[in-house]
């Protein structure tokens, strides 16, 4: 599954379908949460699950002399699951992200859209599409010989459609993935 000049990271959920999930299981993963991974990985193909762990967790690009890395979030030292910083503040992200060089850094895990100068960019795209506007919210990062811009960009997609697919499919945990990502039911 190749798309010209797309690429895909692993993340925590990506982690738990091809490693399974965490033993013992950690509190903030529910029943349902549960139930729909078990769902999820009833329903990958050999090929799909092959190419999701083949996923990595980071990723780093040098573009017109910008040093930028992409990840989902740093890795606890467990090797299993993602950590996040404490706050969202510069000085917490200065820390968290101090051991990666490089001087754009886009991550992901905390499902807030923010843009924070400091000692480098820190850019999280958010959730892309959870949200109840049925809109995809990202950025789009410009480099070339003048610098780096970032311009917050949206797209439609049909979410009444998504949620109609969710009941149709009878995907476990459904309502509260409606509730929880789409604020509807």
């Amino acid at each position: 599954m190749t798309i010209e000049n797309l690429y895909a990271l692993q993340g925590n959920h990506e982690r738990y379908l091809t490693n399974g999930m965490p033993v013992p299981r950690p509190v903030y993963i529910s029943d349902g949460e549960l139930h729909h991974h078990q769902w999820v990985m009833d329903n990958l193909n050999v090929n799909e699950k092959e190419w999701i762990n083949k996923l990595p967790y980071q990723m780093n690009l040098n573009e017109q002399g910008q040093q930028i890395t992409f990840l989902h979030s740093l890795l606890m030292e467990n090797k299993y699951d993602f950590s996040q910083p404490k706050e969202l503040t510069v000085n917490c992200l200065d820390e968290y992200f101090n051991e990666i060089e490089a001087n754009i850094i886009c991550y992901g895990h905390i499902h807030s859209q923010r843009i924070v100068k400091g000692k480098k960019h820190y850019i999280n795209p958010g959730s892309l599409g959870c949200n109840n506007l049925s809109t995809a919210h990202f950025y789009m990062l410009n480099i070339n010989k003048n610098g780096l811009s970032i311009e917050k960009m949206e797209t439609e997609y049909n979410g009444k459609l998504l949620l109609k697919e969710l009941k149709k499919r009878k995907v476990p945990d459904r309502e509260m993935i409606s509730m929880l990502f789409y604020g509807k039911q």
